[in-house]
């Protein structure tokens, strides 16, 4: 089973006026480069997941 994690669950729908985790919205509107950090270690992490 695939977890997606808080980081990943703005991708496909981003919108940060009404998040469901108000900390990945905020870095999205705020810090797009950490955003964008944090998801790409959330999916690498995902890869070696069991």
């Amino acid at each position: 089973m695939v977890t997606i994690s808080p980081w990943q669950s703005l991708l496909c729908d981003p919108n940060p006026n009404s998040p469901a985790n108000a900390e990945a919205a905020r870095m999205f509107s705020e810090n797009k480069r950490e955003y964008n950090r944090r998801v790409r270690e959330s999916v690498e992490q995902s890869w070696t997941a069991d």
